[in-house]
């Protein structure tokens, strides 16, 4: 075994290190995953991280995955070659081809969607995928976020280890520089291949790399760690962010609708700071992109200081921002299609009402009402509007409409109503979840 390098001393504190797993219980060694996934492009850094890897792990426990992008004319090469060391290495191989919408404004960008997607199906909640991102390439990604203008989740940068799939995902260099990983390769006389695409600098990871960075390490020599050690400092500040996200959430949320809406009594209790920081951990756990500062600002505008009869809306990606009453509502775009082109069906009351295989209406809450009627034929409608209902918790007949309103069901979900009929009659609601 080669000791004593950067790279070694890396993986060991890497196999060493205990973390939270929501199965296993918290302070769970990486050691103990069964088997690690290691994305190889044959590139300088999976190459040594492979090689590493295999020095500490019985070869059994590791699969090699190239992903070819389909980008390169040389990707064929490049795969007979990973496929050659890790034959040396007595390592399982893997070679996925991956389609890149090359028409996108971010080739790299789709590149790196198409990888990620093509690993998921990889990873069980007993694996753990890794990458060989080091120190130089999270100072990187740190700058690249700050000349977006991130915030705190942004300039955190590459994570050490996060949830991916069903099971993890590790950068267990991360914490070395190019030049131990370097040495790492020319101890071990290591062959890799040189992408030609690392030298474009039309990249902007690429422009950073080879022509800002070393005009900044002119001054400041040690200027990777600088920015990595930010980057950590940013991680902390973000998980404090977190915490008191998850906070305001619990108490802000309606107890019906949960994550979809929001008091907005206990919105307007929170500072400007502490409410953006609330809406945007609430339109991320929704799987949202990162709203910028105006979004925030229209939507404090617009949702919490309108009228209360007023019905704003925000469109935002594939959502819709709405407000009924006392609340902010997220709907999703697909929600507000119509749930069949049907609008009429005979359910035999045996087995719950389904469409398109999804229960909509359950049959134990209608025998709780009527039990007499099991095994008995009725009808479902859509809601079309002027309908009465008799209800058996009620001495007298009330409009659909009547009823919607007094549940506080919002506007946008009292078309996809689903009313129950026998003998003419309305005799039960579905209301329409968020």
């Amino acid at each position: 075994m080669t000791k004593h390098l950067p790279v070694i001393d890396a993986l060991e504190q890497f196999l060493a290190y205990r973390f939270i797993h929501p199965i296993h219980g918290n302070f769970y060694p990486c050691a103990k995953f069964a088997r690690f996934v290691v994305a190889l492009s044959g590139g300088k850094d999976s190459i040594c991280l492979l090689d590493a890897l295999t020095q500490l792990l019985e070869p059994s426990k590791i699969q090699a995955v190239y992903v070819d992008h389909g980008l390169q004319s040389e990707a064929k090469n490049w795969s007979q070659f990973n496929q050659n060391f890790c034959h040396r290495l007595g390592v399982a191989y893997q070679s996925i081809e991956v389609t890149v919408d090359t028409h996108k404004a971010s080739i790299e960008q789709e590149a790196r969607i198409a990888r990620y997607q093509a690993f998921e199906p990889l990873i069980d909640e007993n694996s753990c995928l890794l990458t060989a991102q080091h120190l130089n390439d999270q100072a990187e990604t740190f700058l690249l976020q700050l000349f977006r203008g991130a915030g705190s989740k942004g300039l955190s940068a590459m994570p050490y280890i996060k949830p991916f799939a069903n099971g993890f995902h590790a950068r267990p260099l991360l914490n070395v520089s190019q030049a131990g990983i370097e040495r790492y390769i020319a101890e071990r006389q290591l062959d890799y291949i040189e992408d030609p695409s690392n030298q474009d600098v039309n990249i902007r990871r690429n422009y950073l790399r080879h022509q800002v960075m070393p005009v900044l390490k002119e001054q400041w020599d040690n200027l990777d760690r600088i920015l990595a050690n930010a980057a950590d400092l940013q991680a902390v500040n973000e998980s404090l962010l977190f915490e008191v996200a998850k906070d305001d959430l619990a108490r802000a949320k309606d107890p019906v609708y949960g994550d979809k809406s929001l008091l907005i009594a206990n919105l307007l209790t929170l500072s400007k700071a502490r409410l953006n920081n609330l809406l945007r951990y609430w339109l991320d756990l929704n799987g949202l992109k990162m709203p910028n500062r105006k979004l925030l600002d229209e939507i404090a505008e617009q949702f919490l200081f309108a009228a209360t009869d007023a019905n704003p809306l925000i469109e935002y990606q594939d959502f819709q921002l709405r407000r009924y009453r006392n609340n902010l509502y997220l709907v999703a775009q697909e929600s507000l299609v119509p749930i069949s082109k049907d609008r009429q069906w005979v359910w035999l009351l045996q087995d719950d009402f389904k469409i398109n295989e999804q229960v909509a209406i359950c049959l134990a809450e209608v025998l709780f009402l009527y039990p007499e009627l099991k095994g008995q034929q009725v009808e479902v409608r859509l809601r079309q509007g002027g309908e009465k209902c008799t209800l058996p918790n009620r001495a007298h007949r009330i409009s659909v409409k009547k009823y919607l309103q007094e549940k506080g069901v919002p506007p946008w979900l009292r078309e996809q109503t689903l009313l129950v009929w026998h003998q003419g009659q309305v005799i039960f609601i579905q209301e329409k979840k968020l």
